[in-house]
């Protein structure tokens, strides 16, 4: 069939593995066979072995068959027999099954034209079959899962040959002693070849340096510690904690709250946040939901009818309608009564929900099974917990820059002129990530406005009550508190702060770091913000006015206000991926707003799409193409940001934090 491409076929499939040193499988069909092994390249081409229809021929004996085959490539120098066992069957997707069969063979390809000869009954006892015949080693080819691994170990094979998409689920260091477990294609680029490592095609690494302390760095720390497959692996956790906090009180997951919902409008969001929630709902002094540290509150979701909308793009009020109904599949699923969950189909019934008589949305509902946690004391729990392991070395210090040999990053070089190197180097610095790692266009770091007010023990007692209200069109929420200060927040496109990066890494190995504009975070360590840009202190205001049952709230001075930086990405889905550029780089970023609540299980998911086994969500989390390579850059001095179009955020996309902060309104709080 090679001969399809070029006349001579396999011979230059063999000469190319020779000169590159890998192995070359030879067909045994193919009629050039014998030329190849004696003039081209013997010492790297195998004997790739499909049963034919002869053991089931009246005229050749299979046995003499093989036997024959088997004495030609010996006596020329084959290495093993590869029996591949995964050709017997047509796929469901090639076009005569698409088509019931009523293709010619004349009009199809080659593969499917030729593949009348294979023999389609295969068994495990065929392995013991070849061995009576050759005593070379034996290598199967296309098993799909960790039985088929183990029944080819009992059988006596010496070897398989997997495809790197071909998952082996549980850790068996015993198989990989006893035998080669290969890869047969689907490596498209370095990070493959890291990926393969850490499916056991050869050993845990030996080391973790994990750059960041938030969310999903502390959690996959924890993961890593739990796990026996990575028992003797060693742990570094580095921050710039300068205060001795680990994570950063500047940290997006260091806060007085954060919502818990399973609410999305992405099924597989809500699945993922519905197994959190369990963990959330244990409620023993030692568990992550005790203490206070969640409250099962309720949460109304709502948005407005959108007036106008760009085709293509989803609005705040169709996430609000597929979340709702997502959250009633799943909480049918598992078992809770449908009253759980309620529509509340207009203003007047949002209004009586949140006891207001405002405008809080058009439409919504209510959900019982959502809530919010105490954030900053919900990773002081994590970090106790992280720390009692005695596994994870936590190292105090500003990242420099990331520091590589050849195509291989090897760790972090820190502002203090120390080098930590590791086998594996995650980053997981969240908003700060694009500092270190050229992500423009993929991930960027956006501001989002929070305020803070005194409250009376009074006022306290009919608030902590409330659900937590989000309306998704203007991203404006408030939590319901749990001491005397109320928190208001907008969950929007948020602010881009573009300034100058230096020696970030390249996408790809360079001699060269080129600097460049990307939006990274402003915070207390920068001299924080003596205040709010004006647009944002009269939304936040807005938003006490129209959720809140306390008429007057949005009048009260601030006591305090910050910006939340997110990692946004285009669609909402986390980068959590092999660096396709660079070895032992794996990037964990991209929270874009909505990582914090998923805090008990991320960092087994992280660890999971770190060997290949994230499913449905590893998919959604794959390093992307870009498809406009002028986002996230700055062009003739103007920086055009990245918008996160996935129907979760309010306000307006592209606002420059300068810019606004220099803006003077006319009225320092807006009509409401």
């Amino acid at each position: 069939m090679t001969k399809l491409g070029h006349p001579l076929g396999e011979v230059n499939l063999t000469k190319a593995a020779g000169v590159y040193g890998t192995v070359q499988a030879i067909f045994d069909a193919g009629k050039e066979s014998q030329a190849v092994f004696c003039h081209v390249c013997p010492h790297c081409a195998t004997l790739e072995l499909i049963f034919h229809k002869i053991r089931t021929s009246t005229s050749v004996e299979p046995a003499a068959f093989l036997r024959k085959s088997f004495q030609m490539v010996e006596r020329l120098g084959a290495k093993a027999i590869i029996f591949t066992v995964d050709v017997g069957w047509e796929s469901k997707r090639t076009l005569e099954a698409r088509t019931n069969g009523e293709i010619h063979k004349s009009s199809l390809g080659a593969f499917m034209a030729t593949g009348g000869f294979r023999d389609r009954n295969l068994f495990w006892d065929d392995i013991s079959w070849i061995r009576r015949y050759t005593k070379l080693p034996i290598i199967v080819k296309g098993v799909q899962s960790t039985e088929d691994v183990e029944l080819c170990v009992k059988h006596g094979a010496e070897g398989v040959m997997i495809r790197l998409q071909v998952q082996i689920e549980t850790y068996r260091p015993d198989l990989f002693r006893k035998f080669d477990i290969m890869i047969d294609g689907g490596v498209r680029s370095g990070a493959d070849v890291d990926l393969a490592r850490l499916q056991q095609m050869e050993t845990a690494p030996s080391s973790f340096l994990i750059v960041g302390s938030g969310v999903f760095g502390l959690s996959t720390a924890w993961a890593i510690t739990k796990r026996s497959q990575f028992a003797k692996t060693s742990i570094t956790i580095v921050d710039d904690a300068a205060n001795g906090q680990f994570p950063p009180d500047d940290c997006a997951s260091v806060d007085s709250s954060r919502i818990i919902r399973a609410d999305y409008a992405d099924p597989h969001y809500t699945a993922f946040a519905s197994e959190a929630q369990k963990e959330w709902r244990k409620q023993g002094d030692d568990d992550l939901g005790g203490q206070g540290r969640y409250t099962e509150s309720g949460f109304v979701l709502t948005a407005y009818e959108p007036k106008e909308l760009k085709v293509g793009t989803k609005s705040g009020m169709d996430y609000t309608k597929e979340s709702w109904k997502n959250c009633v599949d799943v909480a049918a699923r598992d078992g809770y009564p449908a009253d759980r969950i309620k529509v509340l189909e207009n203003t007047k019934t949002l209004n009586e929900c949140l006891g207001t008589d405002t405008y809080p949305g058009d439409w919504g509902y209510l959900n019982t099974l959502s809530g919010w946690a105490d954030a900053g004391r919900g990773m002081e729990w994590l970090y106790e917990r992280v720390k009692a392991t005695e596994r994870v070395n936590f190292v105090n210090a500003k990242v420099d820059y990331l520091a590589n040999e050849g195509d291989r990053v090897i760790g972090a070089k820190l502002t203090d002129g120390r080098l930590v190197t590791s086998d594996v180097v995650l980053v997981a610095a969240g908003a700060w990530t694009g500092s270190l790692v050229d992500l423009r266009g993929r991930v960027e770091a956006t501001g989002h406005v929070l305020g803070y007010i005194d409250i009376s023990d009074r006022e306290l007692a009919l608030l902590s009550k409330q659900p937590v209200a989000l309306n998704l069109s203007s991203g404006l929420f408030i939590i319901p508190p749990q001491e005397n200060t109320l928190k208001v927040a907008r969950h929007s496109f948020g602010y881009l702060n573009p300034v100058m990066v230096h020696n970030a890494l390249p996408l790809f190995p360079s001699p060269e770091r080129p600097s460049f504009v990307t939006s990274r975070p402003s915070t207390s360590r920068d001299g924080g913000l003596a205040r709010l840009p004006d647009e944002a202190d009269a939304d936040l205001r807005r938003g006490l006015a129209k959720l809140s049952p306390i008429k007057g709230l949005e009048t009260r001075r601030w006591k305090g206000t910050r910006l939340c930086w997110y990692s946004d990405t285009k669609d909402g889905d986390w980068l959590v991926d092999w660096h396709p550029g660079w070895k032992g780089l794996f990037i964990a970023t991209g929270d874009s707003g909505h990582g914090y609540k998923f805090l008990p299980i991320l960092g087994d998911k992280v660890l999971d799409c770190m060997q290949g086994q994230g499913g449905a969500l590893g998919d959604k989390w794959k390093w992307k193409n870009i498809d406009d390579e002028t986002v996230g850059k700055e062009t003739n001095g103007k920086f055009k940001g990245l918008v996160t179009m996935d129907g979760s955020r309010g306000g307006d996309p592209g606002m420059v934090l300068a810019e606004e902060l220099g803006k003077k309104s006319a009225a320092k709080v807006a009509k409401l």
